[in-house]
């Protein structure tokens, strides 16, 4: 009972007075997209045959580089 009083709890301390369970909860999203996007953005990429229709280049490029931003999130979200 304690732990779920904790996470509804604004901690001014910690997270400048967001709730933990917004906190861990964007953890959560973060590394849904990186393990979400990095596996079938890669895949693409990597295993495309031919020459590359330019708008479906770029588009898998920002999906690759939501990816790298997610980890960067998760890795920023981790650390406070």
């Amino acid at each position: 009972m304690r732990i779920i009083k904790y996470i509804f709890t604004p901690n001014y301390v910690k997270y400048e007075g967001v709730r933990p369970i917004n906190i861990y909860l964007l953890r959560v999203l973060y590394f849904l997209m990186f393990v979400g996007v990095a596996f079938d953005a890669w895949k693409t990429i990597i295993t495309h045959q031919g020459p590359w229709d330019h708008t479906r280049a770029v588009a898998w490029c920002v999906w690759e580089e939501l990816r790298d931003v997610a980890e960067a999130g998760a890795g920023a979200v981790a650390t406070e």
